[in-house]
């Protein structure tokens, strides 16, 4: 009876110290499917230009759009675009909105200030932020040369309006654009029969801008995993630099975009240098 209760005991402290050591077999193995994904939370923040005019409520759709789609992103979270906004309006905090608004309509790139103390006021990782709208300018002007070319070929032009977006994804921490892209769509005059000052006064249009809308989304979604992926691959390449056999200083070397040490391994010169030929001695010979 004694000698099975020891068996049992025994048995069971086996399993124990299996199931602690087994974690740190596992670790050593650098298997990116096995790493999850840091959060991030992103701010997609709408900013209406200057130069469009019509249905200026187009930016508030297509950002919560992608607000809603980048949630599917492993790792990602959004915030409700809406509600940062109601934040950035706020009497104490517009002047930064307008700040950065100001600067990125000019064609510049937002002040880091801006960008750090909007991402503080939001408690945001990411700032997204999302331009563009109907150009009708650049429909007449291209209505006018096509007209001027395809005069005497009689050919009928289907007058549009194009529409332009721009979506960037900065880093407030670096003040650095991560990520950028475009979507541009033509869209018949006749789908806007309706004299409405918002696009969701036109059910028409909005169905059909609502499918352009899902489609660049999807494009979005899927660009901005793959740009997490690689964000993500080269984190578990700095901790294998990192790994304490190669001698890597964690605080030395300069910053990436995602906020990490972009570390060296620290070799002492002994370990390269080949080693120096033993001096040959020369013996006299000796007198008979």
């Amino acid at each position: 009876m004694r000698t099975f209760v020891f068996k049992y005991i025994f048995i069971i402290i086996a399993f124990v110290v299996a199931v602690i050591i087994s974690p740190n077999v596992q670790s050593q193995e650098l298997d990116y499917g096995d790493v999850p994904p840091a959060t991030q939370v992103l701010a997609i923040i709408p900013i209406q230009p200057y130069t469009y005019s019509i249905y200026n409520d187009n930016l508030n759709y297509v950002s919560g759009v992608l607000a809603n789609d980048l949630r599917q992103i492993p790792g990602i979270q959004t915030l409700n675009t809406l509600q940062s906004m109601r934040t950035l309006k706020r009497r104490e905090n517009v002047k930064y909105f307008d700040s950065l608004k100001k600067s990125y309509n000019d064609g510049q790139f937002p002040d880091p200030d801006d960008l750090l103390k909007i991402a503080y006021l939001l408690d945001a990782d990411k700032i997204v932020l999302v331009t563009g709208g109907f150009d009708t300018q650049e429909h007449l002007l291209h209505r006018g040369f096509k007209s001027q070319l395809n005069r005497f070929n009689k050919i009928i032009i289907k007058p549009t309006y194009i529409y332009n977006v721009y979506i960037s994804m900065f880093d407030p921490v670096t003040g650095t654009m991560e990520w950028s892209t475009e979507y541009h769509k033509d869209f018949l005059l006749r789908d806007f029969y309706i004299s409405a000052e918002n696009m969701s006064s036109n059910p028409s249009f909005l169905r059909l801008f609502g499918k352009f809308t899902s489609v660049m989304s999807v494009k979005t979604r899927e660009s901005l995993q793959e740009h997490f992926y690689q964000v993500q691959m080269s984190t578990v390449s700095t901790k294998i630099l990192s790994a304490p056999a190669n001698k890597v200083e964690a605080t030395e070397g300069a910053v990436t975009t995602d906020g990490h040490f972009n570390s060296k391994p620290q070799v002492s010169p002994d370990s390269i240098m080949p080693p120096e030929p033993m001096p040959v001695i020369k013996k006299e010979p000796k007198p008979f």
